[in-house]
């Protein structure tokens, strides 16, 4: 464990930014672009029904928004293949810019077997979330109904052992990535292996590189919140970001609502490596120090 407390993984993505700046150019266009787009479909699948969920008040009748959400699996299923067409490619250009940073065309970003071997991780990762997930909601209604009037404390435990569950194999499989696009084939056992003891030392890493993704958040978010109310928002700023209109393309295309989509999707491009490359740079260092011993 001592050898990760020394291992300053969580300023990796800082150390990225800093030495591929063109690279993480290229992350904030893709971000952009995948935004925009995801937003036009919004509006032309389903935009007032969004418009109309996102305007509901604080309070409202959950009925009438779980009424709403029924009407949005075309958004849905948009955003989850959205997130399996970019993510594969984004996980696989933050490996290369760890384990081969000197293979930095295109911004590392490429379309091969490293980035299906990734599509094929996240499908396995998703379905034992799931399944985790599903096994904890039995078991607290389980509980539930064993326990009787004390079931409401019962189910509370359950999902604080859920968190905990997740947070464990979380960290337990974080390097499946990384060991996945070295190896050249899924690396689930791998990492459960290469992590065996050291789960508090990447705990800590992990929740270091969250309070540095939320400090610069936090900062661009404000940045951003004060350019939306230049570009037109006004002091109505919050309002734009927090209840987006999406009942038409000149409402999604506003000067404001442009202005909050590209900054902060250019923000989230930055924030990939912040995020994503800490593991790959323990997994690195991980792998080293077992080839290095006899």
């Amino acid at each position: 464990m001592a050898e990760l407390v020394r291992l300053d993984a969580a300023f990796t993505g800082f150390r990225i930014v800093r030495e591929h700046p063109r690279a993480a150019a290229l992350w904030a266009v893709l971000s952009v672009a995948s935004s925009v787009l995801f937003s036009l479909f919004i509006t032309a699948t389903a935009g007032p029904t969004f418009t109309e969920l996102m305007a509901l008040q604080p309070g409202s009748d959950p009925r009438a928004a779980a009424v709403l959400m029924a009407q949005l699996w075309p958004v849905l299923a948009g955003a989850l293949v959205l997130a399996f067409a970019i993510y594969p490619v984004v996980l696989a250009a933050m490996n290369r810019a760890v384990l081969t940073p000197d293979d930095d065309r295109f911004g590392y970003m490429r379309l091969g077997r490293d980035e299906l071997r990734q599509v094929v991780l996240m499908f396995i990762l998703l379905a034992l979330v799931m399944a985790l997930y599903s096994l904890t909601l039995i078991a607290a209604v389980l509980v539930g109904l064993i326990v009787g009037p004390a079931g409401t404390a019962a189910m509370a435990l359950t999902l604080v052992g859920l968190i905990g569950a997740m947070a464990f194999f979380g960290v337990r499989l974080s390097l499946a990535s990384p060991l996945t696009f070295a190896a050249r084939k899924i690396g689930l056992t791998e990492s459960w292996a290469l992590t065996r003891g050291r789960f508090w030392s990447m705990l800590g890493i992990y929740c270091q590189t969250a309070a540095l993704g939320l400090v610069v958040w936090f900062l661009g978010f404000a940045m951003i919140s004060a350019a939306v109310a230049l570009a037109g928002g006004s002091a109505d700023a919050l309002s734009v970001i927090a209840r987006p209109d999406f009942s038409s393309i000149g409402a999604t295309m506003s000067p404001p609502r442009m202005t909050y989509l590209v900054l902060q999707a250019a923000l989230s491009g930055l924030l990939w490596p912040l995020a994503l490359s800490p593991p790959i740079a323990i997994c690195r260092h991980l792998s080293a120090r077992s080839s290095a011993q006899p």
